[in-house]
C-alpha cells in the first residue's frame, strides 16, 4: 500500500527474536450499529483513542489496519490496508502479521473501550513463547485480543483462500495456548473485555463509565 509503515517499534526490542509489535483492527464495516464504531465517543474519548492509548503502553507506535485511513489521520500512526478484501477480522490478522517487522504480533479489536494496559503487558510479554496466545472470557476465546505468531500466517492464508473467515476455525491448526480471565495473572472484570458491536452495547459502555467516573 502506498504511504504504508511498517510497524517499526516493538517491545521490548526490534532486534530481539521475540520481540512484539502491535496492531489495531479497525476495517470492520460496523454494519450493526450503523456507522464507523470506531470513532464513536465514550467518555472524553473514541474507542479508537481509549484502545490506542492501552496499545502504547508497551508499543509507542501501533499500527491501524484499516481501508479508510483519513478518517484515522488524526491518530498520527502508521496505517496498513488489508492485504485481502473483505475476509473479516481474519484478514485483519493476516494483513498485521505480513506487515510485522517481528516474530510476533498483539491483535487488538478497535472496539474494547475498557482493555486494560496491565492485559496488553501481559500479552506483549508473553505472547512470544507460544504460537498463539488468546485471551479467553466466560463467554469463550478472545482472537482479537491476542498475540499471534508469523508462523500462523501459511494457515490463516489457506483458511483465507477457502473463504472460511472464522477467526477461530484456525486454532485447530496451530499452537493456541488460553489464557483465562479469570487466572489470577491478570486483572479482569466483567467490563474489561465489553466490546461494541451494537448501540445497546455503545450505551452500556457510557453507563458503565459514568458509574465509574461517579465512584471517583
Amino acid at each position: 500500500m502506498p504511504g504504508a509503515e511498517n510497524m517499526r517499534n516493538t517491545v521490548p526490542d526490534p532486534a530481539h527474536p521475540n520481540a512484539v509489535s502491535i496492531a489495531i483492527l479497525a476495517g470492520g464495516k460496523s454494519n450493526r450499529i450503523g456507522t464507523n464504531k470506531a470513532l464513536l465517543q465514550v467518555g472524553e474519548s473514541t474507542l479508537i483513542e481509549r484502545v490506542v492509548a492501552a496499545a502504547k503502553t508497551c508499543d509507542p507506535r501501533p499500527a491501524i489496519i484499516t481501508n479508510t485511513p483519513a478518517e484515522f489521520s488524526f491518530l498520527n500512526l502508521p496505517m496498513i490496508a488489508d492485504e485481502v478484501a473483505d475476509a473479516g477480522p481474519l484478514g485483519g490478522i493476516y494483513t498485521a502479521l505480513k506487515h510485522c517487522r517481528t516474530s510476533h504480533c498483539l491483535v487488538l479489536a478497535c472496539d474494547l473501550p475498557f482493555i486494560s494496559a496491565d492485559i496488553v503487558r501481559y500479552l506483549a510479554e508473553t505472547g512470544p513463547a507460544h504460537e498463539a496466545l488468546v485471551l479467553r472470557a466466560a463467554n469463550g476465546p478472545e482472537p482479537l485480543c491476542a498475540t499471534y505468531s508469523e508462523s500462523c500466517l501459511p494457515v490463516i492464508r489457506r483458511h483465507i483462500d477457502k473463504q472460511t473467515f472464522k477467526v477461530q476455525e484456525i486454532f485447530s491448526e496451530i499452537k493456541v495456548e488460553f489464557i483465562a480471565a479469570d487466572n489470577g495473572r491478570i486483572p479482569v472484570t466483567r467490563e474489561t473485555l465489553h466490546n461494541v458491536n451494537t448501540v445497546a452495547d455503545w450505551e452500556q459502555a457510557k453507563t458503565y463509565l459514568s458509574s465509574k467516573d461517579q465512584e471517583t
